[in-house]
């Protein structure tokens, strides 16, 4: 049986939660088609509170650190509602205190706890 791992760039996030120094601003996490370009460029400010979703990965694949922390998902692609609440979910269950989602073209969602 495989245990899930952290997800792109989550190891500097986890670490900073299992230190007691969780990030104060939010964390942001990339999705969709541009995830990687977009997440490597966003540690060169952010390296503890930047995490990707690569396209066509699950969120369920992942033990995703977020315990405590406020979420910021920019999604590159347009919005695929199963997959979105799949993450939103997943993060939740992990402790995110609370979601939000900006579409490719710029729209906002706020999720709370019991969406």
């Amino acid at each position: 049986m495989r245990h899930p791992k952290l997800p792109p760039y989550g190891k500097a996030l986890a670490q900073s939660i299992a230190d007691q120094n969780p990030p104060i601003n939010d964390v942001y996490l990339f999705m969709g088609s541009w995830a990687w370009q977009k997440a490597q460029n966003s540690i060169l400010m952010r390296p503890d509170r930047t995490l990707c979703l690569p396209k066509g990965a699950s969120p369920f694949s992942y033990l995703w650190p977020v315990s405590g922390c406020d979420i910021l998902i920019f999604d590159s692609d347009p919005p695929n509602e199963d997959l979105i609440e799949d993450l939103v979910a997943i993060l939740f269950h992990h402790g995110a205190s609370i979601v939000r989602y900006v579409s490719h073209d710029g729209t906002l969602s706020i999720f709370n706890f019991n969406f």
